[in-house]
C-alpha cells in the first residue's frame, strides 16, 4: 500500500463468508475467512442503505464516502485505491475525476480511520475481480500464488498482485489488462 495511491471510489457492501455456493472453486486459498472484493457480484452492494448516495462515478462506485454511521454489522463501507499511473489512465479514459470531497489519496483514508485490507486484481471495465470472478484456478496457479493471499482472499503485496494480474490477464485476454486495486474498510 502506497500513501500516494489515488481513490477511485467508495461503496457500501454486505458481508459474505467464503462459502458462497457459486464460487468456492474461485478461491486461490482455502483458508479465506471473509471474501471482500471491489466486484459487486462477489461482495454485494447494500442497495437499501446506498439509495441516498445516488452520486456514482463511471465505474459504478460512489464518489464520496457515506457519512452517516452504518448500523448493520453485516454491512461495511469500502474504498478502492489504485497507483497514480493507473488513476491517470482511468482519468484520461473516462474524462476527469472519479471522486468528490476532501479525501483523494490512501493517506487521507489512513488519517480518517480506514483499515487497509489488501489488493484485489480487477478488470476495470465492469469492476470484475480477477481473483474471484473469472472462473476456476488451475492447480499450477494456486500453487504459485496462494501463499500471497490473506484472510480476505486478497493479495498482501502489490508485487504479487501485479504478477498475478499479468499471468491471469494473459490467460483470459477478454479481461486483459487486469489492475491491482487496493481495498480499504472504514473502521467503526
Amino acid at each position: 500500500m502506497e500513501l500516494d495511491d489515488r481513490i477511485i471510489g467508495f461503496d457500501l457492501r454486505v458481508l459474505r463468508g467464503p462459502t458462497n455456493p457459486w464460487f468456492p472453486e474461485n478461491l486461490l486459498k482455502e483458508t479465506v475467512e471473509t471474501v471482500i472484493s471491489v466486484d459487486p457480484m462477489v461482495s454485494p452492494v447494500s442497495v437499501i442503505e446506498r439509495r441516498e448516495q445516488a452520486d456514482k462515478n463511471i465505474l459504478g462506485l460512489l464518489v464520496a464516502p457515506i457519512f452517516k454511521p452504518v448500523a448493520d454489522p453485516q454491512q461495511y463501507e469500502i474504498a478502492a485505491t489504485v497507483a497514480p499511473a493507473i488513476f491517470n489512465k482511468l482519468s484520461e479514459k473516462f474524462g476527469g475525476s472519479l471522486t468528490k470531497g476532501p479525501m483523494s489519496t490512501a493517506a487521507d483514508l489512513k488519517e480518517n480511520n480506514w483499515t487497509w485490507l489488501g489488493y484485489d486484481v480487477v478488470d476495470l471495465n465492469g469492476l470484475i475481480s480477477g481473483l474471484f470472478n473469472l472462473g476456476p484456478y488451475s492447480a499450477e496457479l494456486k500453487a504459485k500464488f496462494s501463499s500471497g493471499i490473506n484472510r480476505y482472499g486478497l493479495f498482501e503485496d502489490i508485487g504479487t498482485a501485479q504478477k498475478y494480474a499479468d499471468v491471469r490477464g494473459a490467460e483470459i485476454p477478454s479481461h486483459n489488462p487486469l489492475y491491482p486495486v487496493c481495498l480499504w474498510k472504514r473502521t467503526r
